[in-house]
């Protein structure tokens, strides 16, 4: 009986754990609430008018995080001798704690 309580209690744990949702937020936010650390650089596997970007993300919180990515986000670069580029397709991902992506994104420059 024992064997079969603790059988249940761990299938219990493991079903509540896997069917949290991760929490849906702008990446923007993110940054802002210190969610995300986030690295944006020129992707050296695409053209400029394909997935120009690749932003480098780190979940900082400790819940799971469903980044969101909307068409128009703006990406302004510190040198201002390079373009702002705008996102053109939406992104969305999810990123466990502490876990690392690096991301193409979609977009063109302004």
């Amino acid at each position: 009986m024992r064997g079969f309580a603790f059988f249940v209690l761990v299938l219990f744990t493991y079903a509540f754990r896997t069917s949290q949702q991760p929490e849906k937020i702008d990446l923007k936010e993110a940054i802002a609430l210190k969610k995300v650390s986030m690295q944006a650089l020129k992707n050296p596997g695409s053209t400029h008018y394909y997935r120009p970007i690749l932003i480098k993300v780190q979940n900082t919180a400790s819940q799971n995080l469903r980044l969101e990515i909307p068409i128009g986000y703006r990406f302004q670069p510190k040198d201002t001798n390079l373009q702002p580029m705008l996102v053109i397709r939406p992104e969305s991902f999810v990123l466990e704690p502490n876990e690392k992506k690096e991301v193409p994104i979609y977009a063109m420059c302004m």
